[in-house]
């Protein structure tokens, strides 16, 4: 770290040793995460915005009864025997 930086300055061995991490304190930070999360935000507000302003086209409710198309149950279950390799009913 440099002396502009609020840091202590590096002894000549720190900075044999470390010049990757220099250059990565160094370096400005990526781009892309940032953009990243301004995106995610926009989009968030803008959803917010479109729940609260937008309107339904049409509510519709009704009452009733739901009533089948027949009255015939199918119970049909069939188990396959792992002793006997065959289907079976049950």
């Amino acid at each position: 770290m440099s002396a502009e930086g609020g840091g202590r300055a590096l002894s000549a061995e720190a900075l044999a040793f470390a010049p990757g991490l220099l250059s990565i304190q160094e370096s400005p930070p990526a781009p892309l995460p940032r953009v990243v999360l301004y995106a995610i935000l926009i989009l968030f507000a803008l959803l917010v915005l479109w729940a609260t302003l937008g309107r339904l086209d049409v509510i519709a409710s009704a009452e009733g009864q739901l009533v089948p198309r027949t009255y015939l149950k199918s119970c049909v279950a069939s188990m396959r025997s792992s002793r006997e390799g065959r289907w079976r009913e049950l």
